[in-house]
């Protein structure tokens, strides 16, 4: 019999509304009042809630900049301390080769 495996992990939300729509929605805004299609009792509103969804793009944006930069960096540091650790395990060290040991090396090995 065949086994399935099962991912018991949640799947991912997605947000409610996505940050391009957030601006798409405060140039509507921006355009309906510039374009005077709104009355002229709303049109402060509209455009204060244009200029906050504009603002709140622009902070989505630093955010997600920020932590693909942070993510980045830290894959950078696995790659560099696997490597590292990679090449001390071939080389050897200083105190060895200052005395002219290598215990990589067996002189008794082919005897």
């Amino acid at each position: 019999m065949a086994s399935v495996p099962v991912d018991f992990d949640q799947p991912r939300e997605r947000p409610l509304v996505s940050g391009t729509s957030i601006l798409i929605f405060a140039a509507f805004l921006a355009g309906a009042v510039f374009g005077q299609a709104i009355p002229r009792v709303v049109q402060f509103h509209a455009l204060t809630a244009a200029a906050a969804g504009t603002l709140a793009y622009i902070g989505l944006w630093y955010t997600n900049l920020v932590q693909t930069q942070q993510a980045a960096s830290k894959a950078s540091e696995r790659v560099s301390r696997r490597l590292e650790r990679k090449l001390g395990k071939h080389l050897t060290t200083r105190a060895d080769l200052m005395s002219g040991v290598n215990r990589r090396i067996d002189p008794n090995r082919g005897k």
